[in-house]
């Protein structure tokens, strides 16, 4: 991989890539007491391969484009259903409880997520191999 960053730089992007790893594979595992934990293991999953594939300086354009295409895809459904939700966001209990007060903290935390995976396969997807 050619990189026109500064080796500091360089050497940030694989920090953070290494703690993005460890937290999309801690998802992974919290994902299986989830209602839903199918997709959600599927796309932490994901993320998680192509962090390892980057740490190995491998291609990951492919798989990380796809995992962010299809995570912003899932924001916009996403809000779309908090739209809808008659009941309003309590951005507290989204921040400060671990509880799943209503649906619309639910959605906002799950949006929360995507938008990490979407933005982090978004940087992997521009810096890395073909």
């Amino acid at each position: 991989m050619t990189s026109y960053l500064p080796r500091s730089n360089v050497n940030m992007l694989r920090v953070i890539n290494i703690a993005a790893l460890v937290a999309f594979l801690l998802s992974v595992f919290v994902q299986f007491n989830d209602p839903d934990p199918l997709l959600w293991i599927i796309v932490y999953s994901m993320a998680s391969l192509s962090c390892i594939l980057f740490s190995l300086k491998k291609p990951t354009r492919l798989i990380s484009t796809v995992t962010c295409a299809s995570s912003t895809l899932w924001i916009v459904y996403l809000f779309i259903e908090l739209a809808r939700s008659p009941i309003p966001i309590e951005w507290d209990s989204v921040f400060m409880q671990t509880s799943m007060k209503t649906i619309s903290v639910e959605l906002a935390r799950e949006i929360g997520g995507l938008l990490i995976v979407a933005v982090w396969m978004l940087v992997l997807a521009l810096k890395a191999k073909r």
